[in-house]
């Protein structure tokens, strides 16, 4: 466990001074083009069940973590593992890469740029953005921002932690099979089946670990703790995925905002519950306070593996 807190710490480096170079090659996209390709053949073969859904996540899974570990194996012990390690978790990490996407928008909506803001936005969130009010933009920012730093961040430093480079990779696979085929609608209700649980499976136990650092990081960012604290307590679990709140709501409260409401995806409407229902409206400003509360929570997980790699033998 201490070799890899050192290598997170590495990660977590990488992943600040770098973020998300999308001119570079990323393991993530190979596997969503997996998921696309295993896709189209089960939609051919008229044969999107349970069983093959589980097949593709666990294989895509599977193969995902088996690469980088064949790779690692063959570096030498020492510092020269350590980078390498570091390096490969690196891409399993979006702190920045979400940072900047969100900032993105926020500009946007500083300078009154809309239609800018919206299809920014997009980028980020799988609701219909179209149409969206300013204020209906930096709730869609504050939520991503929520969720993202339980699946984006907690979740894989979490198993790369406690399994290394193959386990962050494995969830990273999941992560990526959830998004693309977890849908509850058709054609992916049966088929994404297994890939959305799997994913609510990974991401239980970091999701419910958030609260140690969003506390000490609202401190930090001289945010709302007793506001934290009692928006997280009561609203957790008010979310059709048994994850999702609890980043969410610990932001809104935070913050001191109200988030949740009617989303809309491919023009149905789905309503979510509110989280922090007394607090007010979101605005631009939020984006900037929702992005320092994710990099303070970052800079307390970076602290405590630290602390890790110092106690642990």
């Amino acid at each position: 466990m201490r070799d890899h807190a050192l290598a997170l710490i590495v990660a977590l480096l990488i992943d600040v001074a770098l973020g998300d170079r999308e001119d570079l090659p990323h393991p993530v996209r190979w596997m969503g083009a997996c998921y696309v390709w295993w896709d189209e053949l089960f939609r051919k073969a008229n044969w999107r069940v349970y069983e093959t859904g589980l097949f593709t996540v666990l294989f895509i899974g599977g193969i995902s973590a088996l690469v980088p570990w064949f790779l690692l194996g063959l570096v030498r012990e020492g510092w020269t593992h350590l980078l390498a390690e570091g390096f490969l978790l690196y891409w399993c990490l979006s702190v920045r890469n979400l940072a900047d996407e969100a900032r993105r928008v926020w500009e946007a909506l500083k300078y009154k740029r809309l239609p800018e803001a919206r299809r920014l936005l997009s980028r980020v969130v799988g609701r219909d953005t179209m149409g969206l009010p300013a204020s209906e933009i930096a709730r869609g920012v504050v939520e991503t921002l929520g969720e993202s730093l339980v699946d984006g961040f907690l979740s894989p430093v979490f198993w790369g932690l406690l399994l290394g480079v193959p386990g962050a990779f494995f969830f990273k696979a999941v992560s990526t099979g959830d998004s693309m085929i977890g849908h509850p609608e058709e054609p992916y209700r049966r088929f994404g089946w297994s890939a959305a649980r799997l994913d609510d499976a990974l991401n239980w136990v970091p999701a419910r670990l958030s609260i140690l650092f969003l506390i000490p990081a609202a401190l930090l960012s001289r945010l709302s703790v007793p506001g934290l604290w009692k928006a997280f307590w009561q609203d957790r679990l008010k979310h059709a995925s048994p994850n999702a709140a609890h980043g969410e709501s610990a932001f809104a409260g935070a913050l001191g905002v109200k988030l949740g409401g009617m989303n809309h995806y491919e023009g149905k409407p789905y309503r979510q519950a509110f989280l922090n229902s007394s607090g007010r409206v979101c605005e631009a400003g939020d984006i900037l306070r929702g992005i320092s509360l994710l990099w303070m929570a970052a800079v307390v997980a970076g602290v405590t593996l630290l602390f890790l790699a110092l106690v642990v033998h």
